[in-house]
């Protein structure tokens, strides 16, 4: 049997000095903290200074100034709740999700129902989080993160909190200004709690005239109080307490009946006929919102709220275990009745640990050294001992142990390795001594059996009194040495006879860890099943959930995963490590992925150095890890360490990871990032590949080196270190950042005379910069309208009406409208608009919300039609002897036309209301000035005449009517513009870009309009007219108009302003495009998917307008 230690297990409720209290349950001393919800501070524990005061007592001062001295256990009476405590209970890395707290000291409220959610004291009893859940309290998390279940806040009374809280009016306390003489005394409370910069303890911040101050609570008196917010009261442990019972525990009521009396009517529980239940055993079912609990008896089927000081838990013990013995003599002689009774030489095995060899019901056969006593089994609790790593023994010790062996011995050991029953029956019942027969210090005949996975042995074995739980040097039971070797049917076997799930070898490990480590999937869903802790860790700090991933067993992991209680936030003591970390670090995919499901926030978590998941990745040169991480995961790319600032890019350069460069930069990692040295990453790259010249190494060639040696080979990129700079400075490197010597690495290059690399690498830079430079400069200006080139010739002009007819030869399937007609050599030919168009032949060009453009032509004329960003139509007809086209408006429209003659008119729906009437005669020159919403246009021609108005929801159309020798203008009016120049004979457009206004109207012919009768003759005049050239045409305006050609001149110089503008939107589709490439989002939030689509409203190739936008992220 291995050495054992007494060592007394820690209570749950470490009592130090500066821990903060409130009243507690049994507290019986009115008034005296200043209120139920008031707070006070422990001064120390009486027992310890001053040995003539009553144990377990603590003196405390309140925030009022009062002081006392209260019971912290004395007489199984609790005065004290902890609100705060002090210096314990430390929880390494686990930060509270609600206020951010980078790591939580204290009272740890972990969430049942959610993964990786905790919370601070103050956020707990603020209301964050869903109130509905259940939480657990844990007091520690060194070994494991187990705690106790509370009830759900939402069903659990709450007091309000009173004292020294923000608000609070305060005065220095009398011993302090005897030592410190000071003016200032008076003061306000500005914060209280624990901050990550504070490792002292609980201090309160306090104002004395404009002067922020750190003092102890104990040094300061509260004349006002201040709100602290509200407390449940009743999830607070108590100061003192060590909580054995849980739910579903079997208990046995242990009190007298005046004790039970007491120990009731002090928290009002009391019940007369809780006297019954003396000496009982019962079921808890519940804990209840004050901290006690409700007890069943199933004798008689009654249910009492009782006071857990009233009861206590019965263990399921099994041969071999090891158990402590209690240390109350009072108690451990009143429950021997009945069970051996009481002897005297009992007193000195007291408190220590001893091994059952032999059970009887509730008669527990203890044997400690010598003696062995009989133990009512409840004064007995199990006691899981660390052991130490044996020290290796010699071949010559084995021989010497062998040889000790008798005959009878080693045959039995033979026997039982062979799985001969019949032998070892007829062995055993000429040696009954050989059952606990050990052929190893520690290791039974069960263990060896064990390893020979007989289950058949296994079961007559214990029949016969083997030991079930039994240690050998390394602290190794069956159960362990049976999930060793994935022997299923002996672990199921050892569970059901009452094996100890959770017993640890010499190096901490569980069953359940070594069945993570093995994968022995079956193994580890029973043991789970059985009660086995999930977050419990070895001594080297791993936890089962690291060795799953260690072994990439995805069954295990899922297995593990699909427990809510399991803790993901915990991390090892030595390198703080999560589970993400090592995940990261082994680069198992699978399981960063299925960690990032459950907990997403586990990507940021950092190590003590501040290293995150993502440099872990780094550190495994795991392409596949870094890129889950960062397109799943979203990690930060340049997160920086605690110690020297370095970055994941630093990282790649330095490990030489060159194929991580790509994925880095393309997801924002920044080239100018500086460690704490000076070096940029930009500056790096160049002392790796200078290390890699002098040592005549090649760089192995990755995707982005070949596509930058084919871009900029022309500029003198060549190598591939060489690429992999240009890759760095196209990316934003800079070239003028200072190093740790204080120089540019553009001075670096010119001391190593490197001037041809330095001249390729800075026009890779002056290129990027202009790109850059666009963005900055229409950073101000939102994204309006999506614009192109304009054709500055006729031919382009006719290529581009050809083009664009053969794109839209399709009927428009929303809100469209096209009309054509044409006689004769007439061409027409429209372009996409959004939403809605009415194209014929027709030159628009873009505008920002609305555009008029009309064009009329005969013969020998041709036009061509560009998208606009919203609304936009043209209209066109071209017949012998009459053209009319309606003009647009901003939101409403109507076209009537009224003719003398033979008049022919057509109406259509259009979206609100508007009429335009247009009227012209013969002789007359007509110009319609647009406005910003309404706009009326009236044309009446004497003799034949043609309208058309066209529906359309915040369209303009826009209709020209050329007459002889008619010129008409249209001037710019808030949002909507027309120009219409005509020209007699054969006139050529030549468009010009606008940004937000313009309309551009060609028309051509002598005879524009003419009657029925004349309509031959007409169109033969404006035949003739298009053939004499354009002189003519300048002249008859001249004649008839001369102030119109100041109006065009004037326009022509506004258009040219409005080119300008255009230029500056080009760039900035220019930059949106490559934002979206890089997947660079604004820095205000507005989404860039969004903003292209606002640019194209429409796909340029069959019109089809765009059926929903999902935001990129």
């Amino acid at each position: 049997m291995p050495i054992i230690s007494n060592h007394r297990p820690r209570m749950e409720t470490c009592i130090q000095r500066g821990t903060r209290v409130i009243r507690g349950p049994d507290w019986t001393y009115r008034d005296q903290d200043g209120g139920k919800g008031h707070a006070g501070t422990v001064l120390s524990l009486q027992a310890v200074y001053r040995p003539y005061f009553a144990k377990q007592t603590v003196l405390v001062q309140w925030d009022n100034g009062e002081k006392g001295l209260y019971r912290t256990g004395y007489n199984q009476a609790y005065d004290l709740r902890i609100l705060e405590t002090a210096k314990s209970g430390r929880h390494l890395k686990i930060w509270c999700d609600a206020c951010n707290l980078e790591e939580i000291k204290g009272i740890r409220w972990r969430c049942t129902e959610c993964y990786a959610f905790d919370l601070c004291t103050t956020c707990y009893m603020n209301d964050e989080h869903d109130l509905s859940h259940v939480f657990m309290r844990v007091m520690s998390s060194h070994k494991t993160s187990k705690g106790i279940k509370m009830l759900p806040r939402s069903s659990s009374p709450h007091i309000p909190l009173r004292g020294s809280f923000p608000g609070a009016k305060v005065v220095r306390h009398p011993h302090w200004c005897m030592r410190n003489r000071t003016a200032k005394q008076l003061g306000r409370v500005v914060k209280t709690g624990q901050t990550p910069e504070q490792s002292i303890g609980v201090q309160a911040v306090v104002d004395f005239s404009c002067t922020l101050e750190s003092v102890d609570f104990t040094e300061i008196i509260c004349t006002l109080p201040g709100s602290g917010g509200h407390v449940y009261d009743g999830h607070l442990p108590n100061l003192g307490e060590l909580e054995t019972v849980g739910e579903g525990d079997k208990v046995l009521v242990t009190a007298t009946p005046p004790e039970m009396k007491e120990l009731h009517e002090r928290r009002g529980l009391w019940d007369p006929d809780m006297v019954k239940t003396c000496g009982r055993k019962g079921f808890v079912n519940k804990r209840t919102n004050t901290g006690d609990f409700t007890v069943t008896f199933h004798d008689t089927q009654e249910t009492f709220t009782m006071n857990s000081a009233a009861l206590r838990k019965l263990h399921r013990f099994c041969l071999g275990q090891l158990v402590r013995i209690s240390d109350d003599i009072k108690m451990v002689k009143r429950l021997q009745f009945g069970h051996g009774g009481w002897n005297p030489t009992m007193k000195q095995v007291i408190g220590k640990v001893g091994k059952i060899v032999k059970i009887e019901g509730s008669d527990i056969n203890v044997k400690t050294k010598d003696q062995t006593f009989v133990f009512s089994s409840a004064n007995l609790v199990p006691a899981r001992i660390p052991f130490h790593r044996p020290k290796e023994r010699s071949m010559a010790e084995f021989w010497n142990i062998a040889l000790q062996m008798s005959e009878a011995e080693v045959d039995i050991v033979m026997a039982v390795a062979s799985g001969d029953i019949p032998l070892v029956k007829r062995m055993l019942k000429n040696h009954p001594e050989l059952v606990h027969h050990e052929p190893k210090p520690g290791k039974t005949l069960l263990s060896v059996t064990v390893a020979n996975k007989d289950v058949r042995m296994m079961k007559f074995l214990v029949e016969k009194g083997c030991f079930i739980e039994s240690y050998d040097e390394k602290g190794c039971t069956p159960l362990f040495l049976a999930t060793d070797v994935n022997n299923f049917e002996g672990v199921r076997f050892l569970l059901e006879q009452g094996a100890d799930v959770d017993s640890a070898n010499c190096e901490g490990l569980t069953s359940f860890a070594v069945a993570c480590s093995h994968g022995s999937f079956e193994c580890a869903h029973y043991l789970l099943m059985h009660g086995a802790d999930v977050n419990m860790k070895s001594k080297d700090d791993y936890l089962p959930i690291i060795r799953a991933i260690e072994n990439e067993g995805r069954t295990i992991l899922d297995l593990i995963l699909a427990r809510k209680e399991i803790d993901l936030k915990a991390v090892s003591t030595s390198l703080f490590m999560s589970s993400m970390h090592y995940a990261a670090l082994g680069g198992n995919t699978y399981a960063l992925t299925k960690l990032m499901e459950k907990a997403p926030r586990m990507v940021e978590a950092q190590q003590c150095n501040g290293n995150t998941p993502i440099f872990c990745a780094g550190y495994a040169s795991s392409l596949k890890a870094t890129e889950v991480l960062i397109k799943k995961g979203h990690c930060n790319v340049n997160a920086q360490t605690n110690g020297d600032q370095t970055c994941p890019l630093h990282l790649a350069l330095y490990k030489e990871n060159f194929h991580l460069i790509e994925v880095l930069m393309k997801n924002g990692a920044n080239a100018n990032i500086t460690i704490r040295a000076g070096d940029s990453c930009l500056q790096m790259a160049f002392d790796v590949l200078d290390s890699i010249e002098s040592e005549e190494r090649c760089i192995k060639e990755e995707p982005f080196m070949s596509e930058m040696k084919k871009k900029w080979g022309h500029v003198g990129i060549k190598t591939n270190g060489d690429a992999l700079l240009a890759y760095l400075v196209s990316h934003g490197g800079d070239l003028d950042v200072y190093n740790c010597d204080n120089i540019t690495i553009r001075e670096s290059l010119q001391l190593k005379s490197k001037d041809a690399l330095l001249r390729s690498l800075d026009q890779i830079q002056s290129l990027t910069r202009k790109d850059i430079a666009k963005q900055q400069s229409t950073a101000n200006y939102p994204p309006c309208i999506l614009t192109k080139n304009c054709p500055g010739t006729v031919a382009e002009a006719e290529h581009g009406c050809s083009v664009l007819k053969k794109c839209t030869a399709t009927p428009e399937t929303k809100k469209q409208s096209a009309s054509k007609s044409s006689e004769k050599s007439s061409t027409s030919s429209a372009r996409p608009v959004a939403k809605t168009q009415s194209a014929g032949m027709s030159s628009a060009r873009p505008v920002a919300k609305t555009q008029s453009a009309g064009m009329s032509s005969e013969k020998s004329s041709s036009s061509s039609a560009r998208p606009v960003a919203k609304t936009q139509s043209a209209g066109m007809s071209s017949e012998k002897s009459s053209t009319s086209s309606a003009r647009p408006v901003a939101k409403t429209q109507g076209a009537r036309v009224s003719s003398e003659k033979s008049p022919t008119s057509s109406s259509r729906p259009v979206a609100k209301t508007q009429s335009a009437r247009m009227s012209s005669e013969k002789s007359s020159t007509s110009s319609a000035r647009p406005v910003a919403k309404t706009q009326s246009a009236r044309m009446s021609s004497e003799k034949s005449s043609t309208s058309s108005a066209r529906p359309g929801t915040k369209i303009q159309s826009a209709r020209n009517a050329p007459e002889k020798s008619s010129t008409s203008s249209a001037r710019p009016v808030t949002k909507t513009q027309s120009a219409s120049m005509s020209l007699e004979k054969s006139s050529t457009s030549s468009p010009r870009p606008g940004t937000e206004i313009r309309s551009a109207i060609n028309s051509s012919g002598k005879s524009s309009m003419s009657s029925g009768s004349q309509q031959k003759s007409a169109g033969k005049e404006t035949t003739n007219a298009c053939e004499r050239g354009a002189g003519d045409s300048s002249a008859q305006n001249s004649k008839n108009k001369p102030s119109d050609t100041d109006e065009c001149n004037r326009l022509q110089t506004e258009l040219q302003h409005k080119n300008d503008q255009l230029k500056v939107l080009r760039s900035r589709v220019e930059t949106l495009e490559h934002l979206v490439k890089k997947k660079i989002s604004f820095a205000c939030g507005h989404d860039v998917t969004r903003s292209i689509a606002e640019l194209i409203p429409e796909c340029p190739n069959c019109s089809e307008p765009i059926a929903s936008v999902v935001d990129a992220h």
